[in-house]
């Protein structure tokens, strides 16, 4: 990574097209497999809010709910993958990361969530804001 020189102090340049998938995986993240069932995890996209619950987790099989109207009411799907937002053939299986997008298989369709601004994982008596 290159530094630029900001009054006197070094400032990391973002990365580039292909060094983002792997600063991405760097940073925190929520991997479905490594939750036990029953685990909520609370997502905030930039298009709205999301809640999965963990049912099982080796196959990355879901109950989803949110603010899109397409979630009202909580449906089953499998969480694929995410994708990073600045290169699309990026993805993560099973993961959920900052700066990222959530595709999720139902029965009769694929949904891609907003990009990924926060998440918190919940399960009786604690919470963790991941990022």
């Amino acid at each position: 990574m290159i530094l630029s020189f900001t009054e006197g102090q070094a400032v990391p340049n973002p990365p580039t097209t292909a060094e983002a998938p792997a600063a991405l995986k760097k940073q925190p993240g929520i991997d479905i497999r490594q939750q036990q069932p029953g685990t909520e995890i609370i997502v905030e996209a930039d298009t709205g809010l999301y809640e999965l619950v963990v049912v099982r987790p080796e196959s990355g099989l879901v109950e989803v709910s949110g603010s899109d109207p397409r979630l009202r009411q909580p449906v089953l799907g499998q969480f694929l993958h995410s994708v990073n937002v600045l290169d699309p053939t990026a993805k993560f299986d099973h993961w959920i990361g900052r700066a990222t997008k959530m595709v999720i298989a139902f029965r009769n369709a694929q949904f891609e969530s907003g990009v990924v601004m926060a998440a918190t994982i919940r399960c009786k008596g604690w919470h963790y804001d991941v990022f």
